[in-house]
């Protein structure tokens, strides 16, 4: 049987929103290997300000023909109210896929103010992700009416009748992806730049965790599993509270814990004065990055520093 998606359109963008980093990661490379421009976020927020960004922007308006949400389960009602923040209009124009636990598939027709057109139960099968962008993207009357009965497609039963396919496997603790990946650090606190960066590293198969500013990378830092510590922290120059001047000192000085006292930190700034440069330097970081990120500068940089702590 084929694994390759026929494509009825070209350029076809879809966003993948799940809180679990190798689930997008998975996702991501399976549907970039199909030539799909995948691009992903960790929340419904996230990608509402990745909209928003977009519109701001002088490129083409930012349009998403399949949306993969993750249902959250969270007992908190305000939660679960309609989402309302700029950018989320964007993402209610495209087919809408809701992932939820297998015990949670149902039928609906909404979720947190956005129409659903299909659920479908985790891990997802790669004969549904074909079958999703064979058949409804950019076709009319993409929007499909909601399933009146819990979807097999995807479950125990489907993936009997398709054997011979071989899922994606997603949030598998013991796969090579969540156990081995290398792990990073990135202490931001403006969300776009923590999408930015997150997305061009996890494509490059890293693990990313995000600090909003020092004081939380520290306690990050000091809780971190000693078998599965940070190779490398990424980190912002000025943020609220602590910010990576100060981090970075006291990370040097064992606040973090003697095993990050000679972890590589790699300092991003909007500043590219030298004066900028040699602050970071004083500080104990090791290279220096300014800003708008570049994905081939931030990959090339963090590798080099991974490479000669190895």
């Amino acid at each position: 049987m084929k694994l390759q998606p026929e494509l009825v359109k070209e350029n076809i963008r879809c966003l993948v929103v799940d809180n679990n980093a190798s689930t997008r990661q998975s996702m991501q490379t399976q549907l970039e290997y199909w030539g799909v421009n995948a691009l992903t976020t960790s929340s419904l927020e996230e990608a509402a300000a990745l909209c928003s960004a977009d519109e701001g922007s002088e490129q083409d308006p930012f349009n998403i023909d399949i949306l993969f949400l993750e249902k959250v389960v969270v007992e908190n009602e305000q939660y679960n109210q309609l989402l309302n923040v700029e950018g989320v209009e964007n993402l209610k124009h495209g087919r809408i896929i809701l992932m939820t636990k297998l015990s949670d598939v149902d039928s609906y027709s909404e979720y947190r103010g956005l129409p659903i057109d299909e659920c479908l139960p985790k891990p997802i099968t790669t004969s549904d992700l074909l079958r999703i962008l064979e058949t409804t993207v950019g076709k009319a009357g993409t929007r499909n009416d909601v399933h009146t009965q819990p979807l097999v497609m995807g479950t125990v039963d489907s993936a009997e009748q398709h054997s011979d396919e071989a899922p994606v496997e997603l949030e598998t603790e013991n796969s090579p992806l969540a156990s081995e990946a290398t792990r990073i650090l990135l202490v931001e606190d403006n969300a776009i730049n923590q999408l930015v960066a997150t997305n061009a590293l996890e494509s490059e198969g890293y693990r990313v965790d995000v600090a909003n500013n020092g004081l939380e990378a520290l306690n990050m830092l000091k809780c971190s599993d000693p078998k599965a510590q940070y190779s490398a922290i990424i980190m912002d120059c000025q943020m609220p509270e602590m910010d990576g001047f100060e981090a970075t000192q006291c990370i040097r000085e064992g606040a973090a814990g003697d095993i990050y006292k000679n972890t590589p930190i790699i300092a991003m700034t909007a500043n590219a004065m030298q004066s900028d440069k040699d602050m970071c330097m004083a500080a104990g970081m090791d290279d220096f990055l300014t800003k708008p990120i570049d994905n081939q500068k931030v990959t090339s940089t963090l590798q080099k520093w991974l490479n000669k702590n190895n």
